[in-house]
């Protein structure tokens, strides 16, 4: 495993998801396009900025 990326798998794992949580939407809102891209896009978000903080190590500080 290469040293100098060691979270780029992290990122890598970001394009499957967004995959998985457009098909969840689609599910859900049976077909409804434009909340499956708000929910995709709403979890990629999320898991970006978790993975963020665990890059900092910091987690949510105030």
């Amino acid at each position: 495993m290469p040293s100098e990326s060691p979270s780029l798998w992290k990122y890598l794992l970001l394009i499957p998801l967004g995959i998985y949580l457009l098909g969840w939407g689609v599910l859900v809102h049976q077909g409804s396009w434009a909340s499956a891209w708000v929910g995709g896009f709403l979890g990629l978000v999320l898991v970006a900025a978790t993975l963020c903080a665990a890059e900092k190590g910091t987690g949510p500080s105030g």
